[in-house]
């Protein structure tokens, strides 16, 4: 199953993340961010903390380049002013043990 499709289905279960701008975030900004990217970021996935900072962690595609971390981090600051985003690049980020790739995760 292709990452859309997970993160789709993730995106059924009601997934956000909360953040100061809006009273939460849906998982969706992320796909809408990544989904011109299938060629560079082959998975990602994003970490909500209990800090409200965010780890997204990403896995390179095989057109990705480093220019593509300041993009992102420019569109997630124009979107989440004042949240703490650490980005890292991960050779894999394994399903969870339903099968699905959770695509953001709210720590508690």
């Amino acid at each position: 199953m292709s990452w859309n499709a997970t993160a789709h289905n993730n995106m059924a279960t009601g997934t956000a993340c909360a953040t100061p701008v809006w009273a939460t975030l849906a998982g969706m900004f992320f796909i809408v961010l990544f989904s011109t990217l299938a060629d560079k970021v082959r998975r990602f996935q994003v970490v909500q903390r209990k800090d409200r900072s965010i780890d997204l962690k990403l896995v390179p595609g095989n057109a990705f380049d480093d220019s593509l971390l300041e993009v992102v981090r420019r569109n997630c600051g124009t979107f989440l002013p004042g949240i703490d985003l650490r980005t890292e690049l991960v050779p894999d980020i394994p399903v969870g043990p339903s099968g699905k790739l959770r695509v953001v995760m709210v720590e508690s």
